[in-house]
Order: structure tokens, then C-alpha cells, then sequence
């Protein structure tokens, strides 16, 4: 039978094993879900691989390897909470003792870039099954977006880059893997 993608039930992001492992997305106690994904955002993007060619006057030419192609995953959501202000934006309750108390401030040495492990789960779609796909590590970069108005809503914006992913040893290892559930 023939397999499809089909819709986001969640993406899920959670610290990563030092020794490359992929964690335990259901379990992690520092895991974060998104499931205000909005529709038809999720965009994988694989660039291809870059070649150097030389030419000479009187031989061959010779095609040399460049580049390895870049590998992204974007997506949106318009979940706005604390809880993903603070993971990914560096957002914090502000405290008793300064003017900040009642307010959500924003930590200025935060960095909008993390390296974290990214799950997605799809949906099942009748006979076809739901999948998992996991990724480690990989560099989520979040930005504010959108429009904020009556006919839209604000939204963050993730752009998630693989990287290349290595054991205890330094041995390149796997980063990507997916099953039906």
C-alpha cells in the first residue's frame, strides 16, 4: 500500500541526549508541544548539494564536490502562550521587586536560536496511518510574525535546520528516522 502524508496532530521539541540519542518525546519532563499549527504551513525544503566545475583548455573537465544542501523545515502557529514565549523567546514573569511585577518581560540576552530534537506526528487519514517523523539535532530559529487584526491572528514562525549528528565519540551518526503508528 502506498503511504502519504497527511496533516499535523502536534510537533513536539525537547533538549537534546548528549550522546546523540533521540529522546523520549512522550516522557521528556522539558519537552514542548505545538498543536495550533496552521494549516498548511508545515513546508519541508531540501536544497540540493553544490558542485564546483573546472574546466581546462587541452583535459576533461572535472566536477569537484562543493557544498552539502540545507535541509529545513518551516512551519507557523499562532499559540502565543507564556509557555512557548518563555521556551523559545526567552519571555519571563516579571518579579516583585522591580517594576516588572504583573508583566511578561522579555530576557535581553536571549538568543531566538536554539539546538533542540523536533518530533512531528501526523494524522491518520482512513486506511492510511498516522507517522512520526524525528529529527536530531536540529537549529530552531523563531521570529514574531503575521499581522495582528481583526482578520488575523499573530503568529511565530519556525524555521528548523538539521544538523548533522554525532555520538559520545564524535562518529557521525543517523539524525533523521519516521514510523507508522
Amino acid at each position: 500500500m502506498a503511504e502519504i502524508d497527511y496533516g499535523i496532530e502536534e510537533i513536539v521539541f525537547a533538549p537534546l541526549a548528549a550522546d546523540g540519542a533521540f529522546p523520549d518525546f512522550d516522557t521528556d519532563p522539558d519537552r514542548i508541544a505545538i498543536q495550533m499549527i496552521d494549516i498548511d504551513s508545515v513546508e519541508p525544503t531540501e536544497e540540493s548539494n553544490s558542485n564546483v566545475d573546472i574546466e581546462f583548455e587541452n583535459a576533461d573537465n572535472l566536477r569537484l564536490p562543493g557544498t552539502k544542501g540545507v535541509k529545513t523545515i518551516v512551519f507557523t502557529t499562532s499559540d502565543k502562550s507564556n509557555t512557548i514565549a518563555k521556551y523559545f523567546k526567552g519571555m519571563k514573569a516579571g518579579t516583585a521587586s522591580s517594576d516588572d511585577e504583573g508583566w511578561t518581560v522579555e530576557d535581553p540576552d536571549h538568543d531566538d536560536t536554539e539546538t533542540l530534537a523536533m518530533q512531528i506526528k501526523t494524522k491518520a487519514l482512513g486506511a492510511y496511518p498516522a507517522k512520526i517523523k524525528q529529527y536530531t539535532p536540529v537549529l530552531v530559529e523563531t521570529k514574531e510574525t503575521g499581522s495582528i487584526g481583526k482578520n488575523n491572528l499573530g503568529k511565530y514562525t519556525f524555521t528548523v535546520t538539521r544538523q548533522p549528528n554525532y555520538d559520545a565519540a564524535g562518529n557521525k551518526i543517523r539524525g533523521y528516522r519516521e514510523k507508522a503508528i
